[in-house]
């Protein structure tokens, strides 16, 4: 299946139109004939089967072509990817776990592909995108087909996740988005915040660096095609790439159809044959970037003449000054977004460190996003005796060096201590033997254990392979104490103690307490005695409770996921529990 993928990418790329009816029309035939052989023949030339055929026989619901009055073979084993038996069993659709209604109240979005909805899968709202065939001239298995050979090998945090894909109908089954797309939320909140912006783009660059070190082109970076899941600047998971409809791999020779939107389209693009690389993706970049910033208005004021957008890109002109949209300066990014849009493509730094052009004198793209913010976040907790811990950082969570501050109730610093790790998620206080202890979760997955007494013993917890974005600390657990660690990937590592004091305890168990990819927000233990089940928590849109020896006993959904029409809910950003659960929600 991945072969005949490429090789179809290639011939559109390079001869395009072949492999479209030759008059546009629905039922007229390529210009080149696709076949698949029905197996060895003593004829010269043995028989074979149009691979529209089966196309067709395939999505009436038939598994077998005719080839021989007497026999009937599996399509599988003629053309696997016309049934797509080359997909692993893990995507394949689990039709008796779908719930897909195609109604204007769950419709999400329209293209020249189809159409998206809000569906149901596995009891989690998803997206799903479904290919029409009477949209375009293009036929809905090749358009998928050409989607999936881009989705199924991509996976990384800044790219939207595939979950599965079916055949009757044509679907691709993917993770939703809770706040839509970029463009959207500009258009409804206005002028986001600068740690926001700086957060957004440096997640999209991680995206283009994943796709372009994959030898991949993206081709059609912008605001609607970049969905967020929450507006927290600090949350693991804010920013991924979607629709990959005209993703393709890219050869050394690079690509040359003009394809792409009006308005972040390359110089290089425009033009139309000429070759060009995935340093176009970084000039889209440059203007996404421009577009953050300005809230989308440059976008918003040309729509009535987009092909003059084409014209400047061709031209060489960059857009007018952020200043002109009545936005505050930001040399620094104004200066990146000037470096994306040099009109030579070998001028613009690269999204890949493993590209071909990473020697060119602007450095990594990722390097320079990183390096543009340089205002500091923070954590804080605070315990019955001393204690605040307030850990501070820079933006660039590349950057070793995690700064611990432990202050006494007067404000008297204690003690810094400065962590050799990425930036921290979360925060909890600990109190065993009457010493006072600091526990931070850090992006890279590690949990470190740091001494509230000037003394400065440091160590941490065996590593997990999920950014820790939860905390809390449990007493009096079998004869011991636990360490209860929430993660991006919606996983809860238990790590059972006798002291604090012995470094590099390892996992005792792992719980599934919510849908991959949605983060646990937020433990808490319940106060009053009363309540059996003692530590409460948080995973994007579902409360979980666990039992006294740490199981989970319980798991409450906040929103009404099974009711069809139910609007997607935001994730519990944070919860309080007494004799009532109190939660709330991103963005109130």
């Amino acid at each position: 299946g991945r072969a005949v993928d490429h090789v179809d990418s290639l011939i559109e790329e390079w001869f395009p139109g072949l492999l479209e009816p030759h008059d546009g029309s629905e039922s007229s035939a390529a210009l080149l004939h696709q076949w698949a052989g029905l197996g060895p023949a003593d004829d010269a030339q043995p028989p074979c089967v149009r691979l529209a055929a089966l196309q067709d026989i395939a999505e009436s619901g038939e598994r077998v072509a005719p080839a021989m009055p007497r026999e009937r073979i599996p399509i599988a084993q003629l053309a696997p990817d016309v049934v797509l038996a080359d997909v692993p069993d893990h995507l394949q659709l689990d039709l008796s776990s779908f719930s897909l209604e195609q109604s204007a109240e769950h419709l999400l979005g329209e293209g020249g592909f189809g159409s998206v909805y809000r569906a149901l899968y596995g009891g989690d709202q998803v997206a799903v995108k479904i290919f029409n065939k009477h949209i375009s001239q293009t036929h809905p298995h090749r358009l998928m087909r050409q989607e999936l050979a881009v989705l199924s090998r991509s996976r990384h945090p800044s790219l939207v996740s595939l979950l599965a894909v079916g055949l009757r109908p044509r679907v691709l089954v993917m993770e939703l988005a809770p706040r839509g797309s970029l463009a959207g939320v500009m258009e409804r909140e206005g002028e986001l915040h600068r740690t926001l912006k700086h957060r957004i783009a440096l997640h999209v660059a991680h995206g283009l660096r994943f796709l372009h070190a994959s030898m991949i082109i993206y081709r059609d970076l912008k605001p609607d095609n970049v969905l967020l899941f929450t507006l927290q600047p600090n949350a693991a998971v804010i920013a991924k790439i979607a629709d990959y409809g005209i993703a393709r791999h890219c050869c050394t020779m690079g690509m040359v159809s003009p394809d792409g939107t009006p308005g972040y389209r390359a110089p290089e693009v425009v033009k139309g044959g000429v070759m060009y690389d995935q340093q176009a993706d970084v000039y889209a970049f440059g203007l996404l970037l421009y577009d953050l910033l300005t809230g989308g208005r440059r976008i918003v004021e040309g729509l009535r003449y987009p092909h003059e957008f084409d014209e400047l890109a061709s031209s060489g002109k960059l857009p007018d000054p952020v200043t002109y949209y009545g936005c505050s300066p930001w040399p620094d990014v104004q200066e990146l977004i000037a470096a994306c849009l040099q009109p030579e493509p070998q001028h613009r730094p690269a999204a890949s460190q493993h590209h071909s052009r990473k020697a060119c004198s602007n450095g990594s793209l990722l390097d320079r996003v990183c390096n543009k913010e340089t205002s500091s976040a923070s954590n804080m907790v605070c315990s019955k005796h001393l204690t605040a811990a307030h850990a501070s950082y820079p933006s660039d969570e590349t950057t070793a060096g995690v700064e611990l501050c432990c202050l006494d109730l007067t404000g008297k610093v204690l003690h810094r201590e400065v962590l050799p790790d990425q930036r921290v998620l979360s925060l909890c206080s600990a109190e065993v033997n009457k010493r006072q202890w600091v526990l931070a979760g850090t992006r890279s997955g590690r949990v470190w254990v740091v001494s509230a007494a000037p003394e400065r013993s440091r160590h941490s917890l065996h590593c997990l392979s999920e950014p820790v974005t939860a905390l809390i600390f449990v007493a009096a657990y079998q004869n011991a104490s636990a360490v209860l660690a929430g993660t991006a990937n919606g996983t809860l590592a238990v790590f059972v103690v006798n002291s604090l004091e012995t470094p590099g305890c390892v996992v005792n168990t792992v719980h599934g307490v919510g849908s991959p990819g949605r983060p646990v927000t937020c433990l808490t233990v319940a106060p009053s005695a009363p309540l059996d089940r003692t530590v409460w928590g948080a995973c994007g849109t579902q409360l979980f409770a666990l039992s006294n020896n740490l199981q989970v006993a319980k798991v409450i959904e906040t929103t009404p996921m099974g009711r069809r029409g139910a609007v997607p809910g935001s994730s519990v950003a944070c919860m309080a529990v007494g004799k009532q659960v109190f939660t709330a929600t991103e963005g109130t």
